[in-house]
């Protein structure tokens, strides 16, 4: 369920990247927050931003522009 409310087109990264952790996110991705569903859900995620690129969820430091985790 959570995937699913994640998958908004305006989050999505369509260049071709294979996101690692540590790796810096491209200026040109559209970093989205969080919905407050998804907080709830999984309340350590709060302040952090998110893309998608395939089926994977990119979790983003905006601090740092550094990928946090990738869930797949």
């Amino acid at each position: 369920a959570i995937r699913t409310v994640l998958r908004q087109r305006e989050c999505r990264y369509g260049r071709r990247a294979n996101f690692l952790i540590g790796d810096p996110v491209p200026g040109t991705a559209l970093l989205c927050d969080f919905p407050e569903r998804v907080i709830a859900a999984v309340p350590d995620i709060e302040g952090y931003r998110f893309i998608t690129r395939g089926n994977a969820v990119v979790v983003v430091d905006p601090a740092s522009g550094q990928v946090v985790s990738v869930v797949r």
